[in-house]
């Protein structure tokens, strides 16, 4: 580290060990003197300075993909593999120290013009993705930081009524699917947690379904909850329990021929049975989860108590559905209005 002198102004020369290479910094000094000050103060600051870990864009997403692997659901890491695929086609594969404040909002402003939901959707798998690269050690501040996604509009949440349901269920022919969105009708259980659920976690005696972590599971919050049984459900589980069981073995509550069945599988068997009892196309399987809580905020169930069945993180997302109720509300609240009211007199006029 040395000092040089360039049309007047003393600069500091050094070689950065983060990128491996030489670096030159103006100290805005003509005097020699302060030049010397400078160089004492930076040198020291480097010196003081916590040493982090040089990494490009792709050799990170492989470390903090593996990381959502076996931490995170199977989704959520497709998600990640997405979000930095879209992001190292845009900007290279140049290290996290690169990415810019000018870079990343020229990224997300491109993305967000192409694809508004794609850029919420990168901008929260990278942002925290980059906040694990800090507490690595790859980066010091989150280049997404000052990055603001604007606003989406707010999209009226689908309900399937319990009419539109029963619809469903007599177009499925197959037992086991037929009951598996009986269960999640009845539950708001997530689809993963369905699949991975084990007759260990079901005490038919006590009334209560565990929804847990285990060896090869994990939730989307890291935490257990207990979803009492209704009738519908022990009818469900009471067919369902096998005639002979070790009940100390893992034995999935959901099976094709003995398997645990695949997610995606079940999803198509939804859609395919939603198309055949000719109801709207959008309908897909975690609105049974949506339709749960709407069934529930109907029946004036307490948010918290809500919250607490579905296992919710952020209680405004259970609030999302009872304003779907709430609006439902004003509108027979306004019909009231019309019971008097002289309708023919009005078109006279």
């Amino acid at each position: 580290m040395f000092l040089l002198k360039r049309n007047s102004i003393y600069y500091v020369e050094y070689l950065d060990s983060e990128e491996n290479r030489i670096r030159r910094v103006s100290t805005n000094q003509r005097i020699k003197r302060d030049a010397v000050k400078f160089l004492t103060d930076f040198e020291n600051n480097l010196r003081i300075k916590k040493p982090f870990k040089h990494i490009f864009l792709d050799e990170y997403e492989k470390q903090y993909a593996e990381y959502i692997k076996t931490n995170l659901s199977a989704k959520y890491y497709r998600t990640v593999k997405l979000s930095f695929k879209q992001l190292i086609e845009f900007t290279g594969n140049i290290s996290l120290s690169k990415l810019t404040y000018p870079l990343m909002d020229k990224f997300f402003t491109q993305t967000f013009n192409r694809t508004q939901q794609g850029a919420l959707t990168y901008y929260r798998a990278l942002k925290s993705a980059f906040n694990k690269a800090i507490l690595w050690e790859h980066i010091q501040l989150n280049p997404l930081n000052k990055i603001r996604i604007p606003k989406l509009p707010e999209k009226i949440n689908l309900y399937i009524s319990e009419n539109e349901f029963s619809l469903i269920i007599d177009r499925t022919e197959n037992q086991t699917l037929n009951d598996l969105f009986l269960f999640a009708y009845n539950t708001g259980a997530r689809l993963s947690e369905i699949t991975n659920l084990k007759w260990n976690s079901i005490s038919l005696n006590e009334g209560i379904i565990k929804i847990e972590n285990s060896d090869t599971f994990t939730t989307k919050s890291k935490k257990s909850r207990i979803i009492p049984i209704n009738a519908i459900l022990f009818e469900v589980l009471k067919r369902r329990l096998p005639k002979v069981m070790d009940i100390s073995k893992d034995i999935y509550a959901f099976t094709k021929n003995g398997v645990k069945f695949n997610n995606d599988y079940v999803s198509k068997q939804f859609k395919k049975a939603v198309k055949r009892a000719g109801l709207n196309n959008n309908y897909h399987f975690h609105l049974l989860r949506g339709s749960f809580i709407t069934n529930l905020a109907k029946r004036n169930v307490s948010l918290s108590a809500i919250q607490k069945l579905v296992g919710h993180e952020n209680i405004r997302i259970t609030e999302k559905h009872y304003l779907s109720v709430q609006n439902e509300t004003l509108i027979r609240a306004m019909k009231t209005l019309e019971v008097n009211f002289n309708m023919e007199k009005l078109n006279a006029r």
